[in-house]
């Protein structure tokens, strides 16, 4: 569906994304493959709620809980055609200015390019709670 999930939205050409919360207690002692299986299945839970959007979900919610995003893109083309002389190629942007604010307290994106077979990983993290050093 592509996040279009109104009749009006479904033949137009676009980005449209919305962020879904999740909350989600790591437990040490268990390994990372339990973890990944913990994800899986509340990111599928969470689905049918995906078109609300982020701030109804979290409006009124207090929490002293760090605020973590994760990205996740996946580039499965190097290059869409859309026509002899009309070819799209993906554009990736990273924030890399040191004085922009940090949205979430940390965040941490995962850039999946299919047909390279590579993985960048970027972190943006608030300059109040984590000093350059750890984040590097």
């Amino acid at each position: 569906s592509a996040n279009r999930n109104r009749a009006e939205l479904e033949n137009m050409i676009g980005f449209f994304v919305n962020t879904v919360p999740q909350r989600l207690a790591i437990e040490p002692q268990k390994n990372f493959g339990f973890l990944i299986e913990c994800v899986k299945e509340l990111v599928v839970a969470s689905m049918p709620h995906a078109h609300l959007p982020y701030q109804d979900i979290v409006a009124g919610t207090t929490t002293t809980a760090l605020q973590i995003l994760f990205v996740v893109e996946i580039q499965h083309h190097d290059r869409v055609a859309l026509s002899s002389d009309v070819i799209l190629r993906p554009l990736v942007t990273t924030t890399t200015d040191p004085q922009s604010v940090a949205k979430f307290d940390l965040t941490c994106s995962f850039y999946y390019d299919v047909s390279a077979r590579s993985i960048q990983v970027s972190f943006d993290a608030a300059s109040d709670l984590f000093e350059s050093a750890t984040v590097e």
